[in-house]
């Protein structure tokens, strides 16, 4: 049997075929194109994701460790932070107690002698200078006599500290004042020139025959002054009204009475007015010696010495500045009898010019609703008194802390005791040739606590 050989068809030619790509449809290969445009884009999501993934990855770095990166930057700027916090309180605490002045320095009029002189002359402007020991009540017989509405003062704050006018002028040297710190910078002699000691040293007793007696001191300090005190530069004086007081608060004021006078005098004011405010020496000495200036670093010895210096030069300047030139002052009598002791100051500041005060404050009666005059004098020295103090004027004894931790450390300490006897033996006769009817021995067990 014949075997039939079976052909063999002929191989499909393959080297057209792309072997990576498997079509299965007509369209398959029509779409090639498209998927690999859509492949690619797929490839780039991919990719993009990729990126975002990592990005987000370096953002979150740092929230996963906040002390080691995002701590170390803030620390790094908080000592700067901390810096400018402090310097602005600083000076946001210095302006709102002195004002420009910190920074920029005092204003000054520019008026010359024969001005000053015009002036004062038509004026007739009595100056009244109050002073007296260093924490002894001055401030609230300021505030009191600033407060009356035909006299001049400095503002209560933002041109001095405590509205003192030793601190505006640069005349006469500023006794006390500062001292304890110019002693650490250049080692000036504190115990000779500090607080509580001033007085003790006889070169501090300026008189009318000092050196820095002359009419260009004067003019000087009235420039100085002026402008505080409701005085006007050339020119503007149709803003000015009459002054015919001004005051004027320093406690060194107690032991140069007789310069500041005859200075005064000099540009053309009329007279000078002197206010001599005091407080018991124990309570005294004790204030002082609280103040961070002193910080208990001077004895109360020291502080009695001191004390009793100023009383003597004070009562001495008064003779030679004439009858009715000083009026003397105890605090604890003004807290006591505020009005009494008002009424009083203002009768010796005024006194010839009483009448025409009278005259002045009648007139004025229909415009406060016929409010007698010295009542309201009384009640604008309180007002003022409680707005620069902070607190209520309280008829109390203003010596009661003091007393009661000197009376303590007698009750507790022999040693206490045997202090307070020796001072009464050195000090009391002192006191009573003074007038100023303090005792020390039985300011514990003294029915009247004022004295």
């Amino acid at each position: 049997m014949m075997m039939m050989r079976r052909r063999r068809r002929p191989a499909k030619d393959t080297k057209t075929v792309d072997a990576s790509v498997n079509f299965s449809s007509k369209d398959d290969a029509k779409n090639a194109p498209a998927n690999d445009d859509a492949s690619a884009k797929k490839t780039n999501e991919k990719n993009n994701n990729n990126e975002k993934r990592k990005q987000k990855e370096e953002d979150t770095k740092f929230d996963d460790k906040p002390d080691a990166v995002v701590e170390s930057r803030w620390r790094s700027f908080l000592p700067l932070f901390v810096l400018y916090g402090l310097m602005v309180f600083g000076w946001f605490a210095a302006y709102s107690r002195y004002g420009s002045a910190i920074f920029i320095g005092h204003r000054r009029l520019h008026l010359t002698l024969t001005e000053w002189r015009e002036k004062l002359g038509k004026m007739q402007t009595t100056a009244v200078l109050i002073g007296g020991p260093h924490r002894g009540g001055t401030s609230i017989a300021w505030s009191c006599v600033s407060a009356h509405e035909k006299i001049g003062a400095f503002a209560s704050r933002k041109v001095s500290d405590h509205a003192e006018g030793i601190f505006v002028q640069d005349v006469y040297p500023k006794f006390g004042v500062g001292e304890e710190y110019q002693a650490m910078r250049t080692g000036r002699d504190f115990s000779r020139n500090g607080l509580g000691r001033y007085a003790l040293n006889e070169a501090h007793h300026l008189t009318e025959r000092s050196a820095l007696n002359t009419d260009e001191n004067g003019v000087k300090l009235m420039n100085s002054f002026g402008q505080y005190w409701g005085f006007k530069d050339k020119g503007d004086e149709k803003e000015e009204s009459d002054i015919a007081f001004v005051v004027e608060k320093s406690p060194p004021n107690a032991i140069i009475g007789t310069f500041l006078r005859a200075l005064y005098k000099r540009v053309g004011m009329k007279t000078t007015k002197h206010v001599y405010v005091t407080r018991h020496p124990i309570a005294n000495a004790m204030a002082l010696n609280a103040m961070k200036e002193l910080n208990g670093r001077v004895t109360i010895v020291e502080l009695l010495d001191n004390y009793v210096k100023l009383h003597e030069t004070a009562q001495r300047d008064a003779k030679a500045l004439g009858k009715d030139a000083l009026y003397p002052l105890r605090m604890e009598d003004f807290i006591r009898e505020p009005e009494r002791k008002a009424e009083e100051i203002f009768s010796f500041i005024f006194d010839e010019e009483a009448e025409a005060e009278a005259e002045v404050m009648a007139e004025k009666e229909e415009e406060i609703g016929k409010e007698e005059p010295k009542r309201r004098a009384f009640d604008l020295c309180v007002a003022k008194i409680e707005a620069d103090t902070g607190k209520p004027l309280s008829r109390t004894d203003p010596n009661e802390k003091y007393r009661k931790k000197w009376c303590k450390m007698l009750e507790e300490e022999e040693s206490a005791r045997a202090l307070s006897t020796s001072l009464a033996e050195k000090y009391q006769g002192k006191l009573d040739a003074l007038g100023l009817e303090y005792d020390i021995a039985t300011w514990c067990d003294d029915d009247d606590k004022y004295r």
